[in-house]
């Protein structure tokens, strides 16, 4: 699953968070939507939306991703995280702060798309 959501949600969750205390001093939350997204189906959107007709197929884990990143600009730090089998707990954030939610990344997507656009050109 990608843990991706929207920079302008995540700054006025923190504003919530920061000007409603709730006085749990050792609580930890994470900030991320209750959506699952996974990375196939991320995928297939984005090739979709770019009109390119590719099938994206699952390739086992392996050590050589780590050889093949920088190749695809993509750093090599990323790759521990690639493999990584952690799920993100909401359980905090649900107790403290029921009332943040995040949009559908479908809503969201065409922003990610016209901002990898804007990059790339």
């Amino acid at each position: 699953t990608l843990p991706i959501i929207p920079v302008n949600i995540l700054v006025s969750w923190l504003e919530i968070m920061i000007s409603q205390p709730t006085g749990h001093e050792d609580r930890s939350y994470h900030l991320v939507s209750d959506e699952k997204i996974l990375l196939l189906d991320f995928l297939k959107e984005i090739l979709n939306c770019y009109n390119i007709p590719l099938k994206v197929i699952r390739i086992p884990k392996s050590r050589l991703y780590k050889n093949m990143l920088p190749f695809l600009g993509i750093p090599r730090e990323i790759y521990n995280y690639m493999l990584s089998s952690a799920q993100l707990d909401k359980k905090n954030i649900k107790e403290d702060f029921p009332e943040l939610s995040a949009p559908s990344y479908k809503d969201y997507l065409p922003q990610i798309i016209q901002g990898a656009q804007n990059y790339i050109s």
